[in-house]
């Protein structure tokens, strides 16, 4: 069970979309009568889960996350199965709800750095000698 990093589950409303006649909408109507989605809403009590009749509309699971209140993540699910449709929504309940950035660069700084990349194995070999002073004079 994945929390975010002070414990806290993130996800806080799971909407799951579908078409009562749709084709599109088979896997995620199976889904809804399969004891796999009760079991889900009984395992995680933090998350209030429903389920949307939404005729015309091709199926999607809708979660609305602590952090991003006003931007639901939508994910179609057309033509899924029930097993492809628990675990997108098993990736929802342990994902952070933030956007999922592409980096161009191998590394993301805000600071580039003057001296390079730092890597395993290239550091410079300092030795460093520490010799015993005397503080005071003991005359």
């Amino acid at each position: 069970e994945d929390m975010n990093s002070q414990g806290q589950w993130l996800l806080r409303k799971l909407a799951v979309r579908y078409c009562q006649h749709g084709g599109s909408s088979r896997g995620m109507r199976e889904f809804i009568r399969s004891p796999e989605f009760i079991k889900f809403a009984e395992k995680n009590p933090q998350i209030e889960v429903t389920a949307e009749k939404l005729n015309g509309k091709h199926p999607a699971c809708i979660g609305t996350y602590i952090n991003a209140p006003y931007e639901p993540t939508i994910w179609p699910v057309r033509n899924y199965e029930p097993k492809e449709i628990l675990d997108v929504i098993q990736q929802m309940r342990d994902r952070d709800g933030g956007k999922v950035k592409k980096y161009k660069k191998p590394i993301y700084t805000v600071n580039e750095s003057i001296q390079g990349i730092w890597e395993a194995g290239k550091t410079a070999s300092v030795h460093f000698t520490f010799e015993d002073k005397i503080v005071g004079d003991a005359k």
